[in-house]
């Protein structure tokens, strides 16, 4: 997990979907539920997924290549209704996290949110493993509850690993220089926001002593 940054409040889709927001407040309690769904937006999940590098927020596996990916509620829609189309409580995830959290809230421990918290206080990347930093009742719970440990990670991420250490060592073993920057823009590609799983590439890289 890795921090994201909102795109601007005055991108034409957050605006479009503030305005079906505002359209959607006034009609509950009434049958016209029309915006009910439109959080799921052609234009509202391409910004997300934009914004993501088309990365799960959670557990930074690419979802586009082989799944659409779901939008998600930061805060479950089921709990805060009026947070259905509140753009800053959506994100993209891919399916098996959304299908772990569901509708899972905890008012005194949630989750972590890449977008407001910065994931790198609550937890520290060792190898292929995630663990909470000492302390953080809301790391360990994300963990627990996404199952960031399971499900098959470990594996995709020590693929990651392997092909940068395989970088790391080509880079400073290089004399020739025009190599040295090449194996340099490899590693610069490892740990790249939109590399899958570049938490783990920026910890391993960081602890060969790698630095740009």
């Amino acid at each position: 997990m890795i921090k994201l940054d909102r795109s601007s409040t005055t991108n034409p889709s957050r605006i479009e979907l503030r305005r079906k927001e505002a359209s959607y407040l006034a009609s509950i309690g009434s049958a016209n539920l029309r915006y009910a769904n439109a959080y799921k937006d052609g234009p509202v999940k391409a910004l997300l997924l934009h914004e993501s590098c088309g990365k799960c927020m959670y557990c930074e596996s690419q979802i586009t290549h082989i799944y659409p990916g779901d939008v998600e509620h930061i805060e479950p829609k089921i709990h805060f209704e009026q947070r259905r189309l509140d753009y800053d409580n959506l994100g993209i995830s891919c399916w098996s996290c959304n299908h772990e959290k569901l509708d899972e809230f905890s008012a005194t421990t949630p989750l972590i949110d890449p977008y407001n918290d910065d994931p790198a206080g609550h937890f520290i990347f060792i190898g292929q493993f995630i663990r909470q930093r000492p302390g953080s009742a809301r790391g360990r719970y994300t963990i627990e509850l996404l199952k960031l440990n399971d499900r098959g990670l470990p594996e995709r991420r020590l693929r990651v690993i392997d092909g940068i250490a395989y970088a790391l060592e080509r880079y400073e073993s290089a004399i020739n220089p025009v190599l040295k920057r090449a194996f340099e823009h490899e590693i610069e590609i490892f740990i790249g926001r939109c590399a899958e799983y570049s938490a783990f590439a920026r910890a391993y890289a960081r602890a060969c002593g790698y630095n740009p």
